[in-house]
């Protein structure tokens, strides 16, 4: 499965979190289903996933540079 092209006005947004983050944290149209205890969701446009405080600051800065609703999951 080949990760699809991040829509237009995310495109921005994707591509600066690719550059501080490592790529394989940065997934577009990723599932939400089998990250929550009942299986259920769509698809999240952007999905970033945390892996240290280093890791939320680089998001936390990209983010506030943009208008992009937030939502975030902890263990589902």
């Amino acid at each position: 499965m080949t990760a699809a092209e991040p829509p237009s006005q995310i495109g921005s947004l994707h591509d600066e979190l690719r550059n501080g983050l490592v790529d394989s944290a940065v997934r577009v149209d990723h599932p939400l289903g089998a990250l929550t205890t009942y299986s259920v969701g769509g698809d999240a446009r952007l999905f970033v996933e945390i892996e240290s405080s280093s890791d939320l600051t680089v998001l936390a800065t990209v983010v506030c540079c943009h208008e992009v609703a937030v939502a975030t999951i902890g263990r589902g």
